[in-house]
């Protein structure tokens, strides 16, 4: 007894294979996407806020939900990256102090 099996014309298979692999790594783009969207939000909840710098965290929160991947790479490359070095920089010494004080 004969294996019935469904072939697609030859035109049609390079169109599948393609239609395939388009949607499999654009998943995989996309949940890249909404992974590094979730790291950067939960990131900067739990940031410490600047000092003198009122609503700053809730700014970059908006920021993050309402642009998406995108607001999460400008959080990414203009505040966590800027914080990051600020916390690996050695603290100033304190003022040196003029005997005659």
């Amino acid at each position: 007894m004969p294996i019935l099996a469904v072939h697609l014309p030859i035109t049609m298979e390079p169109f599948a294979i393609g239609f395939f692999l388009f949607f499999f790594f654009g998943g995989l783009f996309a949940l890249a996407c909404f992974a590094f969207w979730i790291w950067m939000l939960i990131d900067c909840i739990q940031a410490p806020e600047p000092p003198g710098e009122k609503n700053h965290r809730l700014l970059w929160i908006l920021v993050i939900v309402f642009a998406g991947w995108i607001g999460a790479l400008i959080y990414f490359f203009v505040v966590r990256r800027a914080r990051l070095a600020a916390e690996k920089r050695p603290p100033l010494p304190p003022p040196l102090r003029h005997p005659s004080y």
